[in-house]
């Protein structure tokens, strides 16, 4: 029998869809170029407003590149012309034929006008909108220059945001950060959501975010990736959710600050299993803690997403401040969902307004007795109906995250299916959806199987964009959502799988689905949904 690792690798040749597709889904570890180099800027003495700890933040990010091969380009307290001359040569220094792999790292003032986001050097003089683009340098001048860059790996990580940048002579219209979606090959992080701020702990040597970002990627042989994860973990948990970091990539392959070996069959069998033993011992619990712990040790984990929402909740349960609205989230929307041919479309399903971005949205489908969904099953080639298919909720279980249907259907609160009517059943259920949807963002989902065929599979998914999308219920802007996977039983041999699916933010069912090796495509015809957000 084939191993999942020989399927994977055979589908990513066969698929040319797919080709650029991340290659953790085959579990190898790409190698880097010869020479990897880093920018690292931290400005603290501004005229007004000064910072305490962006120059020790930006010393500490120095000491653990130069451990980690990077040749670095240490910058304090820089000023227009020394930030804009040192983006400029590290843009050259990233076309050339032995660098590899970049990484720039500010700490400091920063504001976001116009749906563009602005470092601050410490000589600038800002008393107005237009002094911003005169006085401190477009992060787009780094962005634009890293995007001429093929076939080589960019990461920006931003630790800034602090209130008030420019004191009291001038407040920007929005707060924060403004959300950019990373360019091909790269990976940009932030040490808060976009449109927040970040703490500046008093009596502290390093802020929040850099203090945990150069503790977890410190940690050898983890991924870049997760890392973050558990940065964004920490800092959550330590700021009461004041502060959580956010990440877009669109990273190709995995990526180490100190590399890895590649992982043998049956190491990352032993893994998973033990990943499954301890997920099996909290998927029932309702203490935080548990959560905690699981998403620490398995940042990038097969039940992560689903363990990010239920985490999430309790958090939510016990009091805890809410989290952070996530950047783009539509406004509430009293009253139901109603969806349907000849029936207009809301306009909060017709995507984001900022030009540099797709948004981002927390997954919190909101699940009602008596929500009804029509979808019609068509042939992927012929575009004919083969049957039609009703979904209407039937009973709702909070506590033990399970949502049942009329025909015996039932699914999880994340919409990871349970059982498929009396057809199959799953003891570990497909993780679908993710916590959050944001053009890059990947996950994986394991699946044990009961029923009309007996064994488990694998997924890699990743939303891949956003686009629009026309279905008998209407045209929605949508994440598109690929998984590559393979399925092996008893009395079946291995084989691959790819499911995309469109998913529009506030409504629970993907509106569209494609399932390719049954050759099937589901879409929706209308929708009945008493809660939307």
């Amino acid at each position: 029998m084939r191993s999942r690792r020989s399927v994977l690798q055979q589908s990513l040749a066969a698929s040319v869809a797919l080709a650029a597709w991340p290659r953790a889904a085959i579990a190898t570890v790409v190698p880097s170029l010869p020479t990897r180099r880093a920018l690292v800027i931290g400005n603290d003495r501004y005229a007004q407003n000064p910072l305490d700890n962006a120059g020790n933040d930006a010393r500490a990010m120095s000491a653990l590149l130069t451990r980690a091969g990077f040749k670095v380009d240490l910058r304090v307290d820089a000023t227009l012309a020394q930030m804009s001359a040192a983006i400029d040569a590290f843009g050259k220094a990233a076309a050339e034929r032995d660098v590899g792999t970049t990484l720039f790292y500010y700490a400091g003032h920063a504001a976001q006008l116009n749906w563009r986001n602005f470092l601050l050097p410490v000589d600038s003089q800002v008393n107005s909108a237009a002094d911003v683009a005169r006085q401190c340098v477009d992060l787009e001048r780094l962005l634009g220059r890293l995007r001429r860059v093929r076939g080589k790996t960019s990461l920006i990580i931003i630790d800034a945001c602090r209130n008030d940048p420019f004191g009291a002579r001038f407040r920007p219209p929005e707060k924060g950060m403004s959300q950019y979606d990373a360019p091909a090959g790269s990976l940009l992080a932030y040490a808060t959501a976009p449109g927040r701020v970040a703490l500046e702990l008093p009596g502290s040597t390093n802020g929040l975010y850099t203090e945990h970002l150069v503790r977890e990627l410190s940690v050898k042989g983890v991924r870049i990736e997760d890392a973050l994860k558990r940065v964004r973990l920490n800092v959550r948990l330590a700021s009461n959710d004041a502060q959580v970091p956010w990440e877009s990539t669109s990273l190709e392959s995995d990526v180490y600050l100190f590399p890895t070996q590649v992982l043998s069959e049956a190491e990352l069998e032993r893994r998973f299993r033990e990943e499954y033993a301890a997920w099996s011992r909290i998927k029932a619990s309702s203490n935080p803690n548990d959560w905690i712990d699981y998403l620490r040790r398995y940042p990038d984990g097969k039940f992560a997403e689903a363990a990010q929402v239920r985490l999430r909740n309790l958090l939510a349960a016990k009091g805890a401040a809410p989290a952070a609205s996530s950047p783009g989230r539509p406004p509430a929307a009293p009253g139901p969902l109603v969806l349907g041919p000849k029936i207009a479309v809301p306009a909060r399903f017709k995507g984001s307004g900022n030009p540099n971005s797709a948004g981002t949205y927390a997954f919190r489908p909101v699940w009602t007795p008596g929500d009804e969904y029509l979808f019609h099953e068509l042939d992927i080639f012929s575009n004919v109906v083969q049957h039609e298919y009703r979904a209407v909720v039937k009973r709702v279980d909070l506590l033990g995250n399970r949502v049942e249907f009329t025909d015996g259907s039932v699914v999880d609160l994340m919409g990871g299916q349970i059982r498929e009517g009396s057809r199959r059943s799953y003891d570990v259920p497909i993780q679908i959806n993710p916590s959050e949807l944001q053009v890059g963002r990947k996950w994986s989902s394991h699946f044990e199987q009961t029923g009309v065929a007996t064994g488990s599979g694998s997924y890699e998914f990743r939303v891949t964009q956003r686009e629009k999308v026309k279905v008998p219920a209407g045209e929605f802007s949508a994440f598109r959502i690929e998984g590559l996977g393979w399925f092996g039983g008893r009395r079946v041999t291995n084989h691959r799988m790819k499911l995309v699916r469109w998913v529009v933010p506030g409504i629970n069912f993907a509106v569209r689905r494609e399932l390719h090796q049954f050759s099937t495509v589901r879409v929706l015809v209308s929708a009945r949904q008493a809660v939307s957000y």
